[in-house]
């Protein structure tokens, strides 16, 4: 099995923790930030992996890498979390420039591609001062409503009863939505907590994705194949750490929100 080297992505989450830090996260945390800002393209985007030449040196697979080192929405949006980071207005605007049509975004590395991009880029652009951003992220909140208003409950191929994971991510998006959506929020919590089993995880749901490492559109791929790593390979998190992990946040700023509506 090919080894992989560091990625932006998993360093983003690393210093996602970093920042509630008192101190920062000190000399490390600015050295991770160093590496993902080299890991940012000129449209602003962040890519997971740097060079394509050093992934093949790296993993000796000989296709080209030109997909896993393209800039990715998800990534991106992942970014769009720190704000102590020097290049995160240029992040916010190449959101702004990959939202979709009708309000959602799409994530390159995971199955639940649209509500996974959608929560954590309606997280990031919330928050900005700036009109343009949260007029978008208000778009992911009406796109978020108009799929929870049929079903609370995502149910994908991968989960035909309903997945909590991505069902905890679209709570994250309807949770910026205000008192306007305080019904839905409520209905989709309430299936969220129904659905956690008695050992206080919720069933493993999220399933990380690895297009071929040339892919950089992953709409042109057909057919994805569970329990492989590459070539349009699907795997869920067996051991529900990262499904529940999700859920946990998603309830948290449910509740948040739900204090917010009531002052």
């Amino acid at each position: 099995m090919p080894s992989y080297p560091a990625d932006a992505d998993s360093t983003v989450c690393a210093l996602r923790l970093a920042e509630s830090l008192p101190n920062g996260g000190g000399l490390r945390a600015w050295r991770a930030r160093a590496f993902v800002r080299r890991h940012q393209r000129f449209d602003g985007g962040i890519a997971t992996y740097l060079w394509p030449r050093r992934m093949v040196w790296h993993t000796r697979l000989r296709e080209s890498f030109e997909g896993w080192c393209a800039p990715h929405v998800c990534v991106s949006a992942n970014a769009a979390q720190l704000h102590r980071f020097a290049g995160r207005r240029r992040v916010l605007d190449f959101l702004v420039a990959k939202q979709d049509r009708d309000g959602a975004w799409r994530a390159y590395w995971w199955y639940d591609e649209r509500e996974y991009a959608t929560a954590l880029a309606v997280d990031a652009l919330a928050s900005s001062p700036d009109s343009r951003h949260r007029a978008a992220a208000r778009r992911g909140v009406e796109w978020a409503a108009h799929a929870a208003s049929a079903e609370p409950a995502v149910h994908t191929a991968a989960a035909p009863d309903g997945s909590p994971f991505a069902t905890a991510l679209r709570l994250r998006v309807l949770a910026h939505g205000g008192a306007a959506v305080a019904d839905l929020r409520a209905r989709t919590a309430a299936w969220l907590v129904e659905a956690q089993a008695a050992t206080g995880l919720w069933p493993a749901s999220a399933w990380l994705r690895f297009p071929p490492t040339q892919t950089v559109d992953t709409s042109t791929i057909g057919e994805w194949h569970i329990g492989e790593m590459v070539r349009a390979g699907v795997m869920v998190d067996d051991r529900a750490l990262f499904t529940t992990a999700t859920v946990v946040t998603a309830l948290h700023a449910a509740a948040a929100a739900s204090r917010l509506d009531d002052c």
